[in-house]
């Protein structure tokens, strides 16, 4: 659960959500999570997730964990 009194960090709000899916369906999933500012955390709990995610002009995307290119 998170802290109300602070603000959540976008890791911190795919992994919360994640850990709630796990415990709803017993499975993995993932969750790309974007602020109005810009920031931005692509995190899963299957093996691998493809996803991307544009940034003005640059396209930041990734497979496997901890990938960014």
């Amino acid at each position: 659960m998170l802290d109300h009194g602070r603000k959540a960090s976008t890791c911190e709000v795919a992994d919360t959500s994640l850990a709630y899916m796990g415990e709803c369906v017993q499975g993995g999933g993932g969750a790309i999570v974007i602020t109005p500012s810009g920031d931005w955390a692509a995190r899963f709990t299957t093996k691998r997730m493809p996803w991307a995610v544009a940034r003005g002009e640059i396209l930041l995307y990734g497979l496997n964990p901890r990938d960014v290119f």
